[in-house]
């Protein structure tokens, strides 16, 4: 194409009047060279007309322009400056949490320039928000390799680890970034949210608390740090975060559903008050936080019907989008019941010694009891405890992954794939506690692993199993009353919840029926909590371990709790949750059906 001589002049001047950062010039020099007709369809006229819009945010037309551009002449500032457009475009999707959007624009940046380290990172984080695993890590990685030294993009991989439940992976991650820019609020708070999943709230105090000494306003970093609190014990100081998280951001449902379940309410209580007045958040995914801490509210009040509709709204409406399969769900949980029936245990060798520290397994349904039981246990001196970690769950799926088999291939596992689970879970654990040669037992209350009792005993046969039921009345309104965190998708609906728990009830019972007596040991709850002493002295016999009194003072202990009863564990035993349900007995019908 010939370009007229008049036009490459005014290309010039108005290249020139953008490198001098004279937008206001180079904008009229451009209408005036429209107006006399001196643009022509060459692709540096489209990447002249591009740039001037980019910088008068013009996004959408500096998008086409740059197109048009690429069409006539993919040169690469071409592709870069359409890559870096297209990354704009996403940001403001991504803005208004259309990630969808985002994630769309993202893929065709990444398509145009891949050796443009924003649009990978970008890519990854919108992947991530996603949960499209592959995609995110795939971004973030090409991004590391790209420049592995800004600080951010180690943090996203910490956030992607994270949002995959990889909060060990996440913690290094986020260690990582804050060695590279430790003066980052942001990357203090997720560290220590991923400390504190992984059960190192100790130490995520630490890093919380450089956070807000960063950022003093940062309300999210007071939630987390008062979360940190609440595991140690500290309940005074973790409600004083809270409210100071709120004061700063009032829209932190987070916060307020985190205060309300420490928080002991009164009828003429000012918090009540405000909880009751409190607007329902604009964010559909919040309202069920806020309804939960009123039902907890109103059922502290004595105003059980009023507890009840927060509870039954918030649990419809996590309902409505959790995707439970109940028949699938249901369908597993009656072959690992006919497995269990079925079970050939595997003995250990007849020389060998039990090995030390031995481990122990506490199963039973969400809010049986466990964590109760757990601090009682480790309040022993020769006890420790790992608390709910899905370390075997791990192993498990390490070997599935080694074998190239599907994860329900453990049901015929060799003896030598059974030894290697074992030497995977026992080397996590004791890495996890850093195991002192004075502990005898490691405690697992990761209540999923009723879902392997079968290859538990197979795999570390020595291992003891202490199965814990609770009345399912009491168990499933408190299932029913409490949002957890994750997991659990039948807990949101009264006759599913049923349903559930007695098909769970059913195959823990064959798993005491079935396993040898040597190893499982059935508690009842309510027998433990009438009658303390005796339950916990036949259980310290069958663990094979001394009388301690101590075993009856756990609620004195300073040691972190990660569980929702985190609070309840640090009070003596009471009959407090004992026959509650009757209290709302003419709202359980559908649950009571099912039971």
């Amino acid at each position: 194409m010939t370009i007229k001589p008049e036009s490459a002049a005014v290309l010039s001047a108005i290249q020139s009047a953008l490198v001098a950062g004279r937008l206001d010039v180079a904008a009229a020099q451009l209408t005036q060279a429209i107006e006399n007709g001196w643009v022509t369809e060459d692709s540096d006229w489209w990447h002249i007309r591009a740039l001037v819009a980019y910088q008068q945010d013009r996004l959408d037309e500096a998008i086409d322009y740059w197109r048009r551009s690429m069409d006539r002449n993919p040169q690469p500032h071409y592709r870069h400056n359409l890559a870096s457009a297209l990354c704009a475009r996403a940001a403001l999707h991504a803005d208004a949490h259309d990630f969808e959007s985002a994630f769309a624009v993202l893929t065709d940046a990444v398509h145009f320039a891949p050796e443009l380290f924003e649009a990978q990172a970008a890519l990854g984080i919108v992947a991530t928000e996603l949960r499209r695993w592959d995609v995110a890590t795939g971004a973030l990685q090409a991004a590391l390799r790209l420049n592995d030294t800004g600080a951010r993009i180690h943090d996203a991989l910490g956030v992607l680890t994270g949002r995959q439940q990889r909060w060990a992976e996440a913690s290094r991650h986020h260690a990582n970034a804050i060695q590279r820019d430790p003066q980052d609020a942001e990357i203090w708070n997720n560290l220590g949210h991923a400390l504190l999943q992984t059960g190192r709230s100790d130490k995520a105090i630490v890093a919380l608390e450089q956070a807000i000494a960063i950022k003093s306003g940062f309300a999210e970093a007071h939630n987390n740090l008062g979360n940190a609190k609440r595991d140690c014990g500290q309940f005074s100081e973790a409600k004083q975060h809270y409210l100071k998280a709120l004061k700063l951001k009032p829209t932190l449902t987070e916060a307020e559903f985190n205060f309300a379940d420490l928080h002991r309410y009164q009828p003429d209580d000012a918090e009540f008050t405000r909880l009751a007045q409190t607007p329902l958040p604009e964010n559909p995914a919040n309202v069920p936080l806020l309804l939960f801490a009123r039902g907890k509210a109103f059922d502290d009040v004595g105003r059980a019907d009023d507890a009840f509709a927060s509870w039954r709204e918030a649990n419809r409406l996590i309902r409505r989008h959790n995707g439970y399969d109940e028949a699938q769900t249901l369908t597993r949980l009656e072959q690992l019941r006919m497995t269990l029936k079925e079970h050939r245990h595997r003995t250990p060798t007849t020389h060998a010694k039990p090995p030390t520290p031995n481990h122990v397994f506490i199963v039973g349904a969400p809010r049986c009891g466990s964590t109760l039981l757990e601090q009682i246990l480790t309040s022993h001196p020769a006890i420790r405890g790992i608390g709910e970690r899905d370390f075997f769950e791990q192993a498990l799926l390490a070997e599935s992954r080694q074998s190239n088999e599907p994860a329900e291939a453990w049901l015929a596992y060799s003896a030598e794939q059974l030894d290697r689970i074992a030497e995977r879970y026992t080397k996590t654990t004791h890495s996890y506690l850093e195991t002192k040669s004075d502990v005898s037992l490691i405690v697992d209350k990761f209540l999923a692993n009723s879902l392997y009792l079968d290859v538990i005993q197979k795999a570390l046969p020595a291992a003891k199993i202490i199965v814990l039921f609770r009345d399912k009345r009491d168990l499933a309104l408190s299932c029913f009353s409490k949002r957890f965190s994750s997991g659990h998708p039948y807990a949101y609906d009264l006759a599913e919840l049923g349903r559930y728990v007695s098909a769970h009830d059913q195959l823990l019972d064959a798993a005491c029926r079935h396993l040898p007596e040597s190893t499982v040991m059935r508690i009842q709850y309510e027998e433990m909590v009438e009658h303390p002493e005796q339950v916990i002295s036949q259980l310290l016999n069958f663990l094979g371990v001394s009388w301690h009194a101590g075993c009856l003072e756990f609620h004195t202990a300073e040691r972190i709790v990660t569980t929702a009863s985190a609070q309840q564990v640090r009070q003596p035993i009471n009959r407090h949750g004992i026959g509650r349900w009757q209290r709302y007995e003419h709202h359980l019908r559908p649950l009571l059906e099912a039971l």
